[in-house]
């Protein structure tokens, strides 16, 4: 029996986008979502970065930072290859958020 097959995508939008973001989904769905949490998280995800891509088959990053719905490809690792960078300037502030 094979090992399952974990497909990783993963979406990046700019710290102060994503609060803008969280304000305005506020007021439309009448929800609270505290800003600091949501970065905080953001935080624990890209900190354990690079243990998701050691146990996924396949991992995309995408960047959310322009248009809604505009999704970028920032890197990729397709099933028994390394992660390769595509966008180095958008894939550095990702790490490091």
């Amino acid at each position: 029996m094979s090992a399952p097959k974990i497909i990783l995508q993963a979406i990046y939008t700019q710290e102060e986008l994503a609060i803008e973001r969280l304000a305005r989904r506020e007021k439309k769905i009448k929800r609270h979502i505290d800003s600091d949490e949501a970065i905080r998280r953001v935080h624990l995800f890209a900190a354990l970065w690079e243990e998701y891509i050691a146990m996924a088959t396949e991992v995309t990053l995408y960047d959310n930072s322009r248009e809604i719905g505009d999704f970028r490809k920032v890197a990729q690792k397709l099933e028994g290859g390394l992660l390769e960078i595509l966008d180095k300037n958008i894939y550095s502030k990702f790490q490091f958020s």
